[in-house]
């Protein structure tokens, strides 16, 4: 009998605990969405990999947003080194392309300003960084969490 009481209690202390990890997701997941802060075209200073500062407009929120320099010309990171350059837009204009020209250098003759990606493509490339987001908060969340001895961790 006392054997029986005892797997219950442990079976709705497990349930109880399961419970509190969904709640504490879900006020998490809240508070990340309470977080966002769209921006509407504020200007903003981005580092440059040389040291050197760029104000950029930016549209957007946390999951999707493109900038532009304070004179329209759209830009996006160049893979290869880092800079925020002056973009293109891709055949299938859902993606930007670096040009390799920083920002702070002069435009390059052809370059049209206040260029965007289909509005379709980027509302997928927001569903995609939110769902990979989401992905690695829960990743952190089920984790063990260290208690700061060494040695030990608490689930």
């Amino acid at each position: 009998m006392r054997n029986t009481m005892t797997r219950k209690r442990a079976t709705a202390l497990g349930r109880l605990a399961g419970l509190a990890v969904i709640i504490s997701v879900c006020a998490l997941s809240a508070a990340v969405v309470a977080e966002a802060a769209p921006m509407n075209g504020e200007s903003v200073v981005i580092g440059q990999p040389d040291g050197s500062v760029l104000e950029v407009r930016v549209w957007g929120d946390e999951y999707f947003a493109h900038g532009e320099t304070i004179e329209g010309y759209t830009v996006t990171r160049d893979e290869e080194s880092g800079f925020l350059c002056y973009a293109r837009l891709s055949g299938d204009e859902c993606s930007l392309i670096s040009t390799g020209v920083p920002a702070s250098n002069e435009p390059l003759v052809d370059l049209k300003k206040h260029i965007r990606i289909a509005e379709g493509a980027a509302r997928e490339q927001a569903c995609r960084t939110r769902e990979e987001f989401e992905r690695r908060q829960l990743e952190t969340l089920s984790s063990p969490v260290r208690t700061g001895r060494p040695g030990t961790t608490s689930a």
